[in-house]
């Protein structure tokens, strides 16, 4: 099928949807799919994971059904949000809520725990519970881990930089394809209960930030999502730029992956876009950059750090330590590296 096929007619728009999670996987594979034969792929995945357990007689009602889950007939829509936040760090009763917020609950049905849902506003079947999603949520992270690889890898890469840096007391920074140098530093917050007046008992709630220490659970968390934004913000610059050079005044819409123009410019801002990306991804990768960076940064704080081998010594409890920077070789599967080392930082 034709891509111009997609448009809609009341306004021309061009769509980027980087196989299932946009700016992390071209971060990794520098390719993208379109957004249609991404939601296809995933759904057959989850239908074939029903009909594999299915057939081996895995039908367990008390723990979810699979069978109930391939006869609901899942849409991408609900899963989507599910999916998009696994690069944050989302847990998987958030998973949960996402899914079932895009459907219908169905209350005479429900009772004793149990939650049947629907996804059609009348109510009518076929019905998935609660159970049900929770099952299909860990059917969704066992795709993720197995076919996904890449992601997983890059998701523990950049936990492990986080936690290094937060070790050593450094702010996380990196610098964008465009120039900009972002600083990430969230800092520990703890709060106290005081009573201003000696007549009242109410409580005054304050927070003090403790600006000799970062919040270590907030550094990692966040890393991921800062660095995806950034580069979202990063290519949306340099597309401006792109555009600026050309025209007086530059006329595009932007939100998240999805670009509109008037129709003069459609294939234009196609073609822009898709160089912007090049610059950005293809003959000297970002990921690469962004690692020797940070290598770069580590040793001018004046840290000990052996490049070669990527060991860091770190104070730790009245004591040096060394710990070991996961290999962005690693990351891109073009070296292997010891499981133990792996998991030494998690």
């Amino acid at each position: 099928m034709n891509e111009k096929d997609h448009w809609p007619k009341q306004c021309v728009v061009t769509w980027f949807d980087y196989n299932l999670f946009y700016y992390i996987y071209i971060i990794i594979i520098f390719k993208f799919r379109y957004k249609n034969k991404t939601n296809i792929r995933f759904i057959f995945k989850l239908s074939q994971k029903f009909t594999k357990q299915i057939e081996e007689g895995n039908i367990i009602e008390r723990e979810g059904s699979y069978e109930r889950l391939k006869n609901f007939v899942l849409e991408i829509a609900y899963l989507k949000k599910a999916i998009m936040t696994i690069p944050y760090n989302v847990s998987a009763i958030n998973m949960k809520k996402y899914i079932i917020s895009d459907l219908y609950l169905v209350e005479h049905l429900s009772k004793d725990g149990i939650y049947w849902y629907s996804k059609y506003e009348k109510l009518t079947g076929p019905y998935i519970n609660n159970k049900d999603v929770f099952l299909l949520v860990s059917c969704i992270q066992e795709i993720i881990s197995k076919d996904f690889v890449k992601i997983k890898k890059l998701m523990k890469y950049l936990r492990n930089i986080a936690t290094i840096l937060t070790l050593i007391g450094l702010p996380i920074i990196w610098t964008l394809p465009h120039g900009l140098t972002v600083r990430q530093s969230y800092l520990e917050v703890k709060s106290t209960s005081i009573r201003p007046f000696i007549y009242s008992k109410a409580k005054i709630n304050i927070q003090v930030v403790n600006k000799e220490k970062h919040d270590k659970s907030k550094q990692i968390r966040a890393l991921m999502p800062n660095l995806i934004h950034s580069l979202d913000a990063s290519s949306l610059s340099l597309l401006y730029d792109k555009f600026n050079y050309i025209f007086y005044q530059p006329e595009f819409l932007a939100i998240l992956d999805c670009f509109g123009t008037t129709l003069d410019k459609v294939f234009l801002l196609k073609t822009l876009l898709a160089s912007v990306y090049m610059d950005i991804y293809s003959n000297d990768p970002y990921i690469d950059k962004f690692d020797a960076n940070i290598l770069d940064y580590i040793e001018q704080t004046g840290k000990i750090i052996d490049k070669e081998k990527r060991l860091v010594e770190i104070n730790v409890d009245n004591g040096v330590k060394q710990y070991e920077l996961h290999n962005i070789k690693w990351v891109k599967n073009e070296e292997t590296v010891n499981k133990s080392i792996i998991k030494r930082i998690d």
